[in-house]
């Protein structure tokens, strides 16, 4: 059994002829808010837990499969056909500053990413994936 899901995702404006970064956060707390349309500010145990979780991924060298299946009408979940792997790595945040995961080679080589403005990774203000 996977260890996270989401059970339908629809895919719009996603060109197959193109390259595309996937990034991923996690997040602990900041329960979505009717009233605000946004998810509450986390706390600081909150944002302390989320800190703690991806330590320990990075200690541990973890990684994050992301399998895409399609959805199929009368088939068990588990049966549906895998389109797409993707293997995800944790970010290494030493010393606060921003670096990429590891290298990959997508065929072609790739223009340089421009430089990030180093942060503390705790920040409540950064992006943490949500609109």
């Amino acid at each position: 059994m996977p260890h996270f899901s989401k059970g339908n995702h629809t895919f719009e404006q996603i060109e197959t002829n193109k390259h595309y970064r996937l990034a991923g956060w996690i997040n602990v707390g900041g329960k979505w808010n009717d009233a605000l349309k946004k998810p509450n500010p986390r706390t600081p145990e909150e944002i302390s837990a989320q800190l703690e979780i991806y330590e320990l991924m990075k200690k541990h060298d973890a990684e994050i499969t992301v399998v895409v299946q399609e959805r199929m009408h009368g088939l068990e979940p588990k049966d549906f056909p895998a389109k797409q792997r993707i293997k995800m790595f944790v970010n290494n945040y030493e010393n606060y500053q921003s670096a990429s995961a590891p290298a990959q080679d997508f065929g072609a080589p790739a223009a340089p990413a421009p430089p990030s403005p180093a942060g503390s990774i705790i920040d409540d203000n950064d992006d943490m994936g949500w609109d």
